[in-house]
């Protein structure tokens, strides 16, 4: 006959076996996800990088109409961080952010907000394949967002 003692007897914590296939498990789960993450993030710093830009150029044109005055936006891609200077404030774009210009560095506002050439910033990314771009177009200043494409015309595509 069995004594009370035994059917008692209760399991107290995990064994070496159940810890290391539980770290074999997160491991294998980590391996696969971190390429996803780390693409993900970069494609967000891009998203980010662009809606600055766009923020600036579009705070820069309502402060020239407010203002009735000429505005300036500075983007200086040879910093490290890009730096994004104008009329009203300064902004900093996230570090593996690269900006490239067709157009010239300096987009000048004028006092009814419009500009005064046709403009396209883009942006791009290490391990983000798709460009990013912002079109300014002359001479009502409108700024519209879309795909960068090097060898079409226009060069920023629509979304």
């Amino acid at each position: 006959m069995l004594t009370f003692a035994f059917y008692n007897k209760k399991q107290q914590g995990f064994t070496l076996f159940e810890i290391l296939v539980v770290l074999f498990l997160i491991g294998i789960l980590s391996a696969i996800s971190a390429p996803n993450f780390l693409g993900w993030y970069r494609r967000s710093q891009l998203d980010y990088s662009l809606s600055e830009v766009r923020g600036a150029l579009r705070q820069a044109q309502r402060e020239a109409i407010r203002r009735s005055a000429i505005c300036q936006v500075t983007i200086n891609a040879e910093a490290s961080p890009v730096t994004v200077t104008s009329c009203v404030s300064t902004r900093t774009l996230p570090e593996p952010v690269t900006v490239g210009f067709s157009g010239g560095s300096t987009i000048t506002f004028g006092f009814r907000g419009n500009t005064n050439n046709n403009n396209t910033i883009h942006f791009s990314s290490e391990a983000v394949t798709q460009q990013k771009c912002l079109a300014i177009s002359m001479p009502l200043g409108i700024i519209r967002e879309g795909i960068y494409d090097s060898s079409a015309s226009p060069r920023c595509q629509k979304l």
